[in-house]
């Protein structure tokens, strides 16, 4: 095949301009341009990726030094107080349960915060560097009602296998921040919201064991032996279950999962709803006389697809065929349910 006339004719002009060489100030010159740019680029993206965590700072150290005095004030009272802080991981769309704790130092630009729940180690690495929103008990500075901050953690103290306390930023600023998207659901015991309740090794074969624990039909027919669970109160994005484990009861920790089937009664039509989640435990809390209260976050809507075969869809803040049920339980005041 013959090359073009056009196309030989520019490659013998180019051979010819270049015939003694590239001039380094041109070769610099273009080198400059091409960096210059690929620089620009990669500037833009660094600072559109870290957008958040530089804007965090500037306003850090602009309220530091501006509100230096009120800020002091409010870590005194949070300190000499004792709050105790819920701590979450803080994303766009939602709130990931952490743990609690409790702010024992405010200076400089540090701030400490002493767990007072169960972190395991192995989350040492995921946790700094991430983004966190702390929640206490409400109050009033300076004529506005705080509730929360919003910080990253900056490093971790370990002892005894688990993490003691987090070195966080002080925060850039307090502002006031509904704790949670929905009203709880508080549940009477009358048989109206069962749940039934698996640990995690049992998630692939849950439809053929029995469950870990269980609401019992009626308080005078359980037997002592049996671990029962019985639901406090439950919103579209949780539940609280108070569960009385027994010698060969699992044990269940933060942020292991748990297959739920929940029925709430429909006394309208006489008729369970059944609902399979799949859940995380965020808390843990153990009042005394054998009982231990958890709160669990919905994290899955499960659909039998299969005598043996459950498809899970994930979802969000909340299970939108459980918030409608309990819309409409919330809507009937006399209802036993409420």
């Amino acid at each position: 095949m013959q090359t073009p006339i056009v196309q030989e004719w520019f490659f013998r002009e180019i051979q010819r301009a270049f015939r003694e060489g590239v001039p380094p100030d041109v070769l610099f010159s273009i080198l400059a341009k091409y960096l210059l740019i690929g620089g620009a680029i990669v500037a833009g993206f660094a600072l559109w990726r870290y957008r958040e965590w530089l804007l965090f700072h500037v306003r850090r150290l602009w309220n530091s030094r501006r509100y230096a005095d009120d800020r002091q004030r409010i870590a005194a009272h949070l300190i000499g107080r004792k709050f105790v802080v819920g701590i979450y991981f803080y994303t766009r769309h939602s709130r990931q349960y952490l743990g609690t704790g409790v702010i024992t130092g405010f200076k400089g630009s540090n701030l400490t915060v002493y767990l007072t729940s169960e972190v395991a180690g192995s989350m040492r690495r995921t946790l700094i560097g991430r983004r966190v929103q702390f929640f206490f008990r409400p109050f009033r500075a300076g004529g506005k009602r705080i509730n929360s901050f919003v910080s990253y953690i900056r490093g971790v103290r370990m002892g005894d296998g688990r993490i003691r306390s987090l070195q966080a930023f002080v925060p850039d600023h307090f502002a006031a921040v509904p704790r949670r998207k929905h009203v709880r659901l508080r549940i009477r015991q009358n048989g109206g919201v069962r749940v039934k309740l698996w640990c995690e090794n049992k998630k692939k074969q849950f439809w053929v064991t029995a469950p870990d624990y269980e609401t019992p039909e009626t308080s005078t027919t359980t037997p002592s032996w049996k671990a029962t669970a019985i639901p406090l109160d439950i919103s579209p994005g949780g539940i609280k279950v108070q569960i009385r484990p027994q010698r060969t009861s699992p044990i269940l920790r933060i942020s292991e999962e748990v297959v739920l089937e929940l029925l709430i009664l429909d006394r309208a039509n006489k008729t369970f709803h059944t609902f399979l989640l799949l859940g995380v435990v965020r808390n843990v809390m153990r009042p005394g006389g054998g009982v231990v209260m958890l709160g669990i976050q919905f994290r899955a809507l499960g659909e039998r697809v299969a005598s043996r075969s459950v498809d899970w869809k994930l979802v969000g803040n909340e299970v939108p065929p459980l918030q409608k049920i309990l819309e409409r339980l919330r809507a009937k005041p006399k209802c036993p349910d409420t």
